[in-house]
């Protein structure tokens, strides 16, 4: 009797260790998923309206997270009839190609004003107009965008950049009377980052070929005077829907872009597409950007310009 109650203890403790392993097996196995499931894989990137991209890796993503329109299409106004329809116009993209998302600053870390600090923006009115930005900012905060300057002119071109000072019609800024080209103010005072934004003034007047090759001398003339300094080519802004022309329209302005975007990136410089987060779900400039219907544009506007920058940022 004692022998059976013994080999029945025995028999009893074995069990409880067999089921002891087992379940502590069980609960280290790694988890399974179903193929039948709707669940989406953890390391699957989120786009910015939290929708899953079960497509794409985040890696090869990201060149075109910074595409996704965040303002609402305009509405075709009663009664009056949109340029695109006037001239038959194409219409504007929404996003850009494969290889300009490539070759575009990425987003980073936000950096701080001081990133700013020995930098000269040039450009044409859409640039006076961050300047007078700049310069309200600034009464307020005197660390805003650093100790940026600003080389800005109304009616400022590519073309106009690269006239010749002694052009009695050239536009150039003046130091004490005499006209100076935009590499002297590079280099008179230390620059190490230039920003342009050029080439609205340019797209209705001449071919992009013409345009790329301009560009291209003011890019050479700037590094004459300065051959370390970083150069960021900011894409050209675009219009509203109602402030197409003939020939000045956003799907011109697009592809002046892709060319632009090409030859930063194979002239080493930097290419900041700004363009895209200004546009409205259609591919025109948000109305609600505009100061003037047309290019212009509003505070919000030059805020969400100067965010850009310090969120996609050379170096960091």
């Amino acid at each position: 009797m004692k022998r059976k109650i013994l080999l029945l203890r025995v028999l009893v403790s074995t069990l409880v260790v067999l089921l002891y392993v087992g379940s502590a097996v069980f609960f280290s196995l790694p988890e399974t998923k179903d193929k039948n499931s709707d669940s989406v894989e953890t390391d699957l990137t989120v786009d910015e309206n939290n929708n899953a991209d079960e497509t794409k890796p985040q890696e090869e993503n990201t060149a075109q997270d910074e595409n996704i329109m965040q303002y609402e299409s305009e509405d075709i106004r009663d009664g009056v009839t949109p340029p695109r329809e006037l001239y038959d116009l194409p219409i504007p993209s929404v996003t850009r190609s494969e290889e300009t998302s490539m070759v575009s600053l990425k987003k980073t870390d936000r950096q701080p004003y001081s990133y700013f600090d020995n930098s000269l923006f040039i450009g044409d009115s859409v640039g006076v107009g961050l300047q007078n930005y700049v310069t309200e900012k600034r009464k307020s905060d005197d660390s805003f965008m650093g100790t940026a300057r600003f080389l800005c002119i109304g009616n400022y071109s590519v073309h106009e950049a690269i006239r010749s000072p002694d052009d009695s019609k050239s536009i150039h800024r003046a130091v004490n009377g005499v006209k100076k080209p935009p590499a002297y103010f590079v280099s008179e005072n230390d620059i190490t980052k230039v920003f342009i934004c050029l080439g609205l003034n340019d797209v209705a007047l001449y071919t992009e070929d013409e345009f790329i090759d301009k560009y291209l001398i003011l890019i050479s003339d700037i590094r004459d005077a300065a051959p370390e300094v970083q150069i960021i080519i900011q894409s050209i802004t675009p219009i509203t829907l109602y402030g197409e022309r003939k020939a000045l329209y956003n799907a011109k302005i697009d592809s002046y872009n892709e060319a632009l975007a090409e030859a930063s990136a194979a002239n080493g410089c930097f290419f900041a597409d700004i363009a895209m987060v200004f546009k409205d779900k259609a591919g025109y400039l948000a109305s609600q950007l505009s100061s003037d219907d047309y290019c212009h544009l509003e505070n919000e506007a030059y805020g969400i310009w100067v965010e850009y920058l310090l969120t996609h940022a050379v170096g960091a």
